[in-house]
């Protein structure tokens, strides 16, 4: 078992099958020792004995299988092969969903844009991103629970685009009420999706304070714009009549 320890740290392997009766550490010290170390290696105890104290404890002690040896060989290697096939095929699988998790948790945490998941029955929020959290000017714990229209176009309630108007997707300007009371201009796209069997929506928003005043800007100006055309056409018109009345 120890030289076995040692060369767990040298070395990359798939999975470890370990005896239960050995010198030095037992098969469920071993077990215990390689947790501690190497957490998500697949362990799989083949052993004589049957105890079920032992079963229970190897299970305990974060085992993937327990083999107990006996039988025809033929069988007893065939069953031994599948476990070892399986326990490999699990963990890569846990491995490869908790890449794709972190991946996606990273997207998520680092868009600008703000996230809603929300339930489609009951308009209660689930989740949001720290975007989100921050255009609201709330913790995260204080939105969740919530119905969004406690936050998101609060003069809409009961004419929800997707689940009252029935529109397949709600891509439109909105009001997102902030924590202190004031009211920040979004654009909010919402589209409809399943989560584990619950009818969802998916809200994204964005900032649209800049772009809004800008917009703004730009109609004043042309308003002001529209007004010192009119004066230059009074004027060109009054000149025009006093050039005539010269002549």
């Amino acid at each position: 078992p120890k030289a076995a320890l040692d060369l767990l740290s040298e070395e990359q392997f798939d999975a470890i099958v370990s005896d239960y009766k050995k010198e030095e550490l037992d098969g469920i010290q071993f077990l215990k020792a390689v947790r501690e170390r190497f957490p998500d290696i697949p362990f799989i105890l083949f052993t004589g004995r049957g105890r079920e104290e032992v079963v229970i404890e190897a299970l305990n002690n974060g085992a993937d299988f327990y083999l107990q040896k006996g039988g025809d060989p033929d069988a007893q290697f065939t069953e031994l092969a599948h476990k070892i096939r399986q326990a490999v095929r699990t963990k890569q699988a846990e491995q490869s969903l908790a890449e794709n998790r972190n991946y996606l948790e990273r997207i998520y945490a680092s868009v600008e844009g703000g996230f809603l998941f929300i339930d489609a029955k009951t308009h209660e929020i689930l989740d949001l991103n720290p975007a989100a959290e921050k255009m609201m000017g709330r913790a995260k714990d204080q939105i969740i629970g919530r119905v969004c229209h406690q936050f998101i176009c609060p003069a809409e309630q009961g004419r929800c685009p997707i689940t009252d108007l029935h529109q397949e997707v709600d891509n439109a300007e909105r009001i997102l009420l902030t924590a202190n009371g004031g009211k920040r201009d979004i654009i909010k796209y919402v589209v409809p999706f399943n989560l584990h069997g619950r009818e969802c929506l998916l809200e994204t928003f964005l900032d649209n304070t800049e772009r809004k005043q800008a917009a703004d800007n730009l109609k004043k100006a042309y308003e002001k714009l529209t007004v010192v055309e009119e004066e230059l056409r009074q004027n060109y018109e009054a000149l025009s009549k006093k050039e005539q009345a010269l002549h």
